[in-house]
């Protein structure tokens, strides 16, 4: 075996679920980034999913603020 294996059980079940989010074709781009950056899919989608909830918080945030304000 030429590559040792890094992944941990709950980084790669945070990717399988997403396998039922996204085509195919999402999917392949994903692994594509993963090689260019030589890491594992399930890095790059658990990067992508905490991005978003950070932006997705700081958007209720935003919203909360503007309804205090009016």
């Amino acid at each position: 075996m030429l590559f040792k294996k890094r992944s941990h059980p709950a980084s790669e079940d945070a990717f399988m679920s997403f396998h039922f989010w996204l085509t195919l074709e999402e999917i392949e781009q994903l692994e594509a980034i993963a090689r260019d950056h030589q890491t594992d899919p399930a890095a790059v989608v658990q990067k992508i999913v905490k991005k978003t909830l950070e932006h997705w918080r700081q958007l209720e945030t935003e919203e909360e603020e503007e309804t205090v304000e009016k």
